[in-house]
């Protein structure tokens, strides 16, 4: 189940379409971890440089 038990009454109380599929990516990132960025988000400055790793935990 993407969405939680828990956080499925929220979700058949959003109206917006567009509020269910920001729930949506909330779930799947709080279960799974991980960054989401939409076609249009671009990066304020580079946060890596060449050659660095990006070491994450959960």
């Amino acid at each position: 189940m993407i969405v939680p038990q828990e956080a499925y009454p929220a979700y058949l109380g959003l109206d917006l379409p567009a509020a269910k599929s920001d729930l949506f990516r909330y779930c799947v990132l709080f279960t799974h971890g991980g960054l989401w960025a939409d076609i249009d988000t671009l990066p304020a400055r580079q946060s890596l440089s060449p050659g660095m790793d990006f070491p994450a935990s959960r």
